[in-house]
């Protein structure tokens, strides 16, 4: 256990990292900013409104935050001025993060009820969270002012301290709190982790420790630290801690794995295996997660997927073969890959069993041994076809050799045993496009992003949003080789790959759209580009030409307004002329005639169409020589039109 991670561990079984709303800044935040008081009071309701209040208090204590709103928002409309439904309505909605919300209740409480010792704390917490010191200060300070014998204000003040560097203040505050309560035993663990920060000890935080669990001997978040503290110098202190937190929480996933961590290195490897196999068992890693380049969460799923698979098998094998199995998982779970290899090469016929075979495999793997663990994990399927795992590394192995087509077959072997794995579907649309099966990887790409839609994945999230990207432009790309051009460009918008759009594919794809009568479907197409990149101006273009073509002008000109935003082009001015000009606004149309030449010119592009249209108008102003000069101008870039308009007008 990595002593960096572990004091990091440790803070995090105390504290938690929150982003507030409302705007607000994020912020290591204590797990006192996210309780609450209860606050003593008299039933004086008549009966409807005590069952708003009695349910909306439960369900808040059970964490079904939305059911509490509505009940307490139900008894807030019948009666305003029970200050007791605005505190846990001001509560619900502090644990929602509508942050202006609760303060206007807690404010609205302090005006009906001005001694709430509770509500001034809440309100420090709300800035608190903003990271508005000083008018958190401000509120604990009057908490403190009200009930100077209490604790918990003084903690928050320490907290507060603490967050904005100041640990001589907030030891201080820390001091006070336990001075009122000698059993608020949060803040002694807050001192022993800045004794040990201070001191660079682990074991300075020893005494506060121990003071908490002697007046409290299940303490969980004492215990938690005592025993991280005793893991190195002294295991079997740490294991009897661990002992306690488990027999208080058994399926404490975190805990079970650092009490088998302690029983490996006792070299305990039966008991091990029980507390790793009941982690395997609760994890959940989404197995749809999966990257295949060896990331510490593939190596996760590797993991589990090895626990599971061990845990189906091994009761098929002797007492003795048994233990040395389980020693050798023990060995691969906490990275000591070549102790766990000999001791599966000690199992009975280690080369002729699917399971040793499987996990050497991946133990091979995890230490970079590549050749090796294709080689396993060929043997393994040789004795059990039907591991899924094995199948998936064979393929992703395959896949590197360029063997595409065997790559594809070990992929298609996992869907058939579990189609429900759909990251295999991204896995084999890549192998498919290799082999220039593009309509069969579209096919693959869009049920795993399918899969990621219908599984309401929040795509914010930096993992999720990469994956679910990554694919789209997979997709993007066997589109085009499809000739699907306009899918293809909707896909690299969406992967945030524009440079790889081409537009004149584009052009030409929705210009045949049009040709073929089929206008409805072009403008839909162009409508997703621009709901996806609001800043895609040559989609903006393409529907404009569509809408100049049926002379809708009115659409026309908002949609030029709306275009010229993200920026200027020869094209949007000329068709900003155009609309001036059917408007009968003459000097205006000219003036952007004017800007669409001047712009051509500067991007080396030419069109007949604004000296076509300027001479238009210079022709009807009756300044023949300014038209004459545009036509000429038009006649030199092609205009048939020019030419006779030249001819008529000398």
């Amino acid at each position: 256990m990595r002593s960096l991670l572990l004091i990091f561990s440790i803070l995090l079984a105390n504290l938690s990292f929150s982003q507030a709303t409302d705007n607000d800044s994020p912020d290591f935040l204590s797990e006192r900013l996210y309780g609450y008081e209860d606050v003593d009071f008299v039933w004086k309701v008549e009966g409807k409104l005590q069952v708003f209040l009695n349910e909306g208090i439960n369900y808040l204590k059970e964490g079904n935050l939305t059911t509490a709103l509505a009940n307490l928002n139900d008894f807030v409309k019948e009666d305003s001025s029970f200050w007791v439904a605005r505190y846990y309505r001001g509560v619900t909605y502090k644990l929602l993060r509508k942050l202006k919300n609760a303060e206007a209740d807690f404010t609205a409480v302090l005006k009906l009820n001005p001694n709430s010792y509770e509500s001034m704390l809440e309100l420090g917490k709300i800035y608190h969270f903003r990271n508005n010191t000083r008018r958190a200060e401000k509120w604990y300070n009057q908490a403190i002012q009200l009930s100077p014998h209490k604790a918990l204000a003084y903690y928050m003040k320490g907290e507060l301290e603490l967050n904005q560097g100041n640990p001589r203040q907030a030891i201080k505050n820390y001091k006070i709190s336990i001075e009122r309560d000698p059993q608020f035993s949060d803040a002694k663990t807050k001192l022993a982790l800045i004794e040990i920060i201070q001191k660079e000890n682990f074991e300075a935080g020893l005494p506060y420790l121990n003071d908490i669990l002697r007046k409290d001997s299940l303490n969980r978040i004492a215990l938690l630290f005592r025993s991280s503290i005793n893991y190195k110098k002294n295991p079997t202190a740490s294991l009897k801690d661990l002992n306690t937190l488990v027999r208080i929480d058994p399926k404490n996933i975190e805990v079970l794995y650092w009490r088998g961590e302690i029983l490996i290195g006792l070299e305990d490897f039966e008991a091990a295996f029980v507390d790793m196999r009941k982690v395997i068992q609760a994890s959940r890693e989404d197995e749809n997660y999966f990257i295949g380049q060896q990331t510490r969460l593939d190596k996760r799923i590797d993991i589990l997927n090895a626990g599971n698979y061990t845990t189906r098998t091994i009761f098929g094998f002797d007492e003795a073969d048994s233990k040395k199995i389980k020693k050798g998982f023990c060995l691969l779970l906490t990275d000591k890959y070549d102790a766990s290899i000999r001791e599966f090469d000690l199992v009975k016929n280690v080369n002729k069993n699917a399971l040793t075979l499987f996990l050497k495999a991946i133990a091979n793997e995890h230490s970079g041994n590549h050749q090796e663990a294709f080689r396993l994990y060929n043997l393994a399927l040789v004795f059990d076809n039907d591991i899924i795992d094995a199948h998936k590394k064979r393929g992703i192995y395959l896949s590197e050799l360029q063997n595409w087509s065997a790559s594809e077959k070990d992929f298609s072997e996992v869907l058939k045993i579990n189609p429900e794995i759909h990251v295999i579907y991204k896995l084999r649309g890549v192998t498919r496009y290799h082999q220039n099966n593009f309509s069969g990887a579209v096919d693959d790409f869009s049920r795993f992003i399918d899969y990621l839609k219908r599984d309401s994945l929040e795509l914010e999230q930096p993992l999720q949003s990469r994956i679910y990207k990554e694919v789209v432009g997979y997709r993007a790309m066997a589109y085009q080789k499809e000739e699907r051009y306009l899918d293809a460009v909707y896909d690299f918008l969406v992967s945030d790959n524009m440079r790889a759009i081409d537009l004149n594919l584009m052009d030409k794809s929705i210009t045949q759209l049009i040709s073929e009568g089929d206008t409805t479907q072009a403008i839909t197409y162009l409508d997703n580009y621009i709901q996806q990149a609001s800043y895609f101006v040559d989609a903006r273009i393409c529907r404009i030409k569509i809408l100049v073509l049926q002379k809708k002008w009115d659409k026309v000109e908002s949609e030029i307004d709306e275009a010229l935003k993200s920026g200027k082009s020869p094209y949007l001015h000329f068709v900003r002329g155009l609309v001036l000009k059917e408007k009968n606004n003459d000097a205006e149309a000219i003036t952007f005639f004017t800007e669409s030449i001047e712009l051509a010119k500067k991007l080396h592009e030419s069109s007949a169409l604004p000296y076509l249209e300027r001479g238009k108008l210079f022709a009807k102003l009756n300044k023949k020589k300014q038209a004459s000069k545009d036509f000429e101008s038009a006649e030199k870039l092609g205009s048939k039109e020019a030419s006779r308009l030249l001819h008529e007008l000398n």
